[in-house]
């Protein structure tokens, strides 16, 4: 029985990855223009680095 659940669910498995296809290159550049990191990732990269903080919660009574 457990080699039946296991042989059904490897089954269903490649089943449903089969069906996922290669993106074309003209939508791989697209994803790799949108992902590459942009003027404000630069800005941001200027603060890189140690802080020390401090803060403190009030919680008013009610």
């Amino acid at each position: 029985m457990k080699k039946l659940m296991l042989s059904v669910m490897v089954m269903m498995g490649l089943a449903i990855t089969s069906g996922v296809k290669a993106q074309n290159n003209a939508a791989m550049k697209a994803w790799q223009a949108y992902m590459t990191p942009g003027e404000v990732h630069q800005m941001i990269a200027k603060s890189d680095g140690n802080w020390k903080a401090e803060g403190f919660i009030f919680f008013p009574k009610t």
